[in-house]
């Protein structure tokens, strides 16, 4: 039998009884239509005594190809990240995260894969894929998911141009050969923004009662 050692026993002792504080995320979601699958993703991350420490949020935008319809089947999925809006607006991105998942055993499956988001005849690309692997109980891998990140400090031309895109398209790919594929509408800006409201009043709601929101990351 394994003894507590004195510092995990002492630590105890300490805090027993005593409620330690902990930052909390209350989150808002804007959604599209019944039958849609964009959205806007607001979280604010609250003390216990309701400070709002920092703010963040995120845009998926509506896919006319792909996207989170077609999720379980590998699509790409595309993410767009505001890292301060304020209620005025969400102001400009920092950055986009794209990624996929498949459900196979193969845990090497996104091994030197790359997305590329293409708008008109340009095109820019993510860094090699990263993967998170899901196990079954014995160990074997269930499902895998790859991602990639395309930043604003590293690709500023991208993201100067985002506000005059229209139809894009996500892939990814495997040196020339291309995986799977989603396209993506950025035109509809008014959509994106009254969705943003609707996030941000029900995240503002949210954070009046810290206590009922999840743990925040650490």
């Amino acid at each position: 039998m394994r003894i507590p050692g004195i510092a995990a026993v002492a630590a105890a002792l300490l805090f027993a009884g005593t409620a330690v504080a902990e930052d909390r995320t209350c989150s808002g979601r804007g959604a599209g239509e019944a039958g849609t699958r964009d959205f806007v993703t607001v979280d604010f991350v609250v003390s216990d005594a309701g400070e709002i420490r920092s703010r963040k949020a995120s845009w998926t935008p509506p896919a006319t190809r792909g996207g989170m319809a077609d999720l379980t089947a590998g699509a790409p999925i595309l993410v767009v990240n505001y890292r301060a809006p304020t209620a005025e607006g969400l102001g400009a991105p920092f950055n986009f995260t794209a990624f996929s998942m498949f459900f196979t055993r193969n845990a090497g499956f996104f091994d030197g894969a790359l997305m590329v988001f293409a708008a008109g005849d340009r095109t820019w690309a993510s860094q090699p894929m990263p993967r998170v692997t899901g196990n079954d109980d014995q160990g074997k891998t269930l499902m895998t998911m790859g991602s990639g990140i395309f930043e604003a400090a590293l690709q500023p031309d991208l993201f100067a141009g985002l506000d005059s895109m229209g139809s894009v398209e996500l892939a990814m790919r495997r040196g020339r050969k291309v995986l799977k594929t989603s396209t993506y509408d950025l035109s509809n800006r008014a959509r994106r923004d009254a969705q943003f409201a609707q996030a941000w009043v029900a995240a503002t709601e949210a954070a009046k009662t810290p206590a009922a929101c999840k743990a925040a990351d650490k």
